[in-house]
C-alpha cells in the first residue's frame, strides 16, 4: 500500500471516529490530532444524569420533560388523584350511595309533588279565579269540562269560542300561561281542527294562585279544579 493510500485511510478513520464521539455528546475540535482523541473518549458520559420528578394530577393534559442539565427522566411519581382535582366533585353532585374519589354522593333527585284544589265562581262571570294552594307551583292546569252541565270559559261577546284548558309553566314574572280554545259555528257544532291559543296570566301571593283566562270568562256558579305541581 502506498503512502498516499495509507494517509487517505487514516484521514477517513479519523473523520469516522470524530463523528462517533460527537454522537455521544462530546464536541471534538476540528484542530485536534488523532493522538488526542483518547481524551475526548474519556469525556463521554457512560452513566447519564437522569432527573426524578413528581407530578401533581390535573384535569388538563400535561407533558413531563427533564430540566436543563439532565439527559432525561428517571422516575416520574404521579400523586394520587383526589376530589380536589375538580371543585364539582362534591356529595350534592353525585348520586346517593356512589363514591367518586373518596366522596360519597348524597343526591337523590328532585322531588315532585302533585296536588289539586277547587274554586267556585260567584253569581257573575269572572275573568280570573283564585285558588288556595300549598307552596309555589312550578306548573299548573285548570281542568274544564265542556259538557252542557260542566264548567267552561265563554267568550262574553259572541259566545263563539270555548276554552278547553288554561295551562301555565310557572307563576310570577316570566310565567307562560296559555288558554286553548276552539270555535263553534252558528248551529252550535264545533268546527273541526280550528284551535286557537291565547296568552293568559297567573300570579302567586301568600298561598293564593290567581289565574286569568286570557280569553272569555269563568262562568258564574261553576266549580273549576286546579291541578298543580311544585
Amino acid at each position: 500500500m502506498s503512502v498516499a493510500d495509507e494517509i487517505s485511510r487514516l484521514t477517513s478513520a479519523k473523520a469516522a471516529l470524530k463523528t462517533a464521539i460527537e454522537a455521544k455528546g462530546v464536541t471534538v475540535s476540528s484542530s485536534a490530532t488523532l493522538d488526542g482523541y483518547a481524551d475526548y473518549v474519556d469525556d463521554i458520559v457512560t452513566t447519564p444524569s437522569l432527573q426524578n420528578k413528581s407530578v401533581t394530577p390535573s384535569t388538563s393534559q400535561q407533558e413531563v420533560s427533564a430540566d436543563n442539565g439532565y439527559y432525561g427522566l428517571g422516575t416520574v411519581t404521579v400523586a394520587a388523584v383526589t376530589s380536589s382535582i375538580d371543585s364539582d366533585i362534591v356529595a350534592g353532585n353525585i348520586k346517593s350511595g356512589v363514591n367518586i374519589l373518596g366522596v360519597t354522593g348524597s343526591y337523590t333527585g328532585a322531588s315532585v309533588t302533585v296536588a289539586t284544589t277547587t274554586a267556585t265562581v260567584g253569581s257573575s262571570n269572572a275573568s280570573s279565579l283564585d285558588f288556595t294552594v300549598s307552596g309555589n307551583p312550578k306548573m299548573f292546569a285548570v281542568q274544564l269540562s265542556l259538557s252542557s252541565s260542566g264548567s267552561y270559559l265563554q267568550n262574553s261577546s259572541t259566545s263563539t269560542y270555548y276554552v278547553s284548558s288554561v295551562i301555565g309553566d310557572g307563576v310570577g314574572n316570566g310565567a307562560n300561561v296559555y288558554t286553548t280554545c276552539y270555535r263553534y259555528n252558528s248551529s252550535g257544532t264545533r268546527a273541526a281542527r280550528e284551535y286557537y291559543y291565547t296568552t293568559g296570566s297567573a300570579s302567586y301571593s301568600n298561598g293564593t294562585l290567581t289565574v286569568s283566562s286570557g280569553t272569555g270568562s269563568f262562568v258564574a256558579s261553576n266549580t273549576y279544579r286546579l291541578i298543580y305541581i311544585y
